[in-house]
């Protein structure tokens, strides 16, 4: 009996990965196939990247405003910020305060676009960037923890453009800190990320994601928990942002937990 015992709750385990393996299968190949579509279906014409679409705005004109907004933190779930109006004009810097999980992250990802409005809008320069026929200004969003595609640290800074600015990019690497970061990697700027940001270090990948927001030299900042998301080193460089952002007639969203 005991041997049976001993077999059977062996064959269990040892079955484990394969039961988590094909309970999982059905996700990954769903996932899978939804990337599929995507890869091989072109913009509609008249949307924000697609043939006919208006020009992206390099310039802030009236501001940004938000309409009795309502968004979720992620689709399915219970809207995180509910009836949401606000207006940031020109030239001003906003700082959205509050403790975890009241919905500061949520705002900022709807002004990027990185989650949509359930209901209510978010306006910059009185149009809907995120539907078709709305022109709007760039917004350089400066995440929490910084994501990465996997590529090459120069694609990775600019948005894998065919043809980067390289005189910006001198500047960036100066004012962001990651000139040191590059002259102590053996490949450089060519060497490889993963979707970690691997083998750069924390430090390191929190420099290249504010390397990456002021190479944007976008109108609109929205910076996520900034103090946190930058890292010490960082933080000058941000607070210089920010003041070149607004004087240059930008607006800058900041979410945060203390002033």
């Amino acid at each position: 009996v005991g041997g049976i015992f001993a077999a059977s709750l062996l064959a269990g385990r040892l079955l484990q990965p394969l039961e988590t393996l094909s309970s999982g299968w059905g996700v990954a190949r769903d996932a899978w196939r939804a990337l599929a579509r995507v890869w091989h279906t072109p913009p509609p014409a008249g949307t924000i990247h697609g043939e006919g679409a208006p020009p992206v705005l390099a310039k802030l004109t009236t501001g940004i405003e938000a309409l009795h907004a309502f968004a979720g933190a992620r689709p399915g779930l219970p809207p995180a910020i509910r009836d949401v109006t606000m207006s940031v004009a020109p030239g001003e810097a906003l700082g959205i305060m509050g403790p975890v999980g009241s919905g500061k992250s949520t705002l900022l990802k709807l002004l990027a676009g990185v989650s949509p409005a359930v209901e209510g809008s978010m306006r910059m320069d009185g149009v809907d960037p995120w539907k078709a026929n709305g022109a709007a200004p760039r917004v350089a969003y400066l995440a929490q923890t910084p994501g990465f595609l996997p590529g090459s640290l120069l694609e990775n800074i600019t948005g894998f453009e065919a043809s980067p600015d390289l005189g910006a990019l001198a500047d960036v690497l100066a004012r962001s800190g990651v000139q040191s970061v590059v002259s102590r990697l053996p490949e450089g700027l060519d060497t490889r990320l993963d979707e970690a940001g691997r083998p750069l270090s924390e430090g390191e990948r929190q420099l290249v994601a504010v390397a990456r927001v002021l190479y944007e030299r976008a109108p609109v900042l929205a910076l996520d928990m900034p103090e946190t998301a930058a890292g010490p080193d960082a933080e000058a460089v941000v607070a210089r942002a920010i003041a070149d952002t607004t004087s240059a007639g930008g607006a800058v969203l900041i979410a945060s937990h203390s002033p």
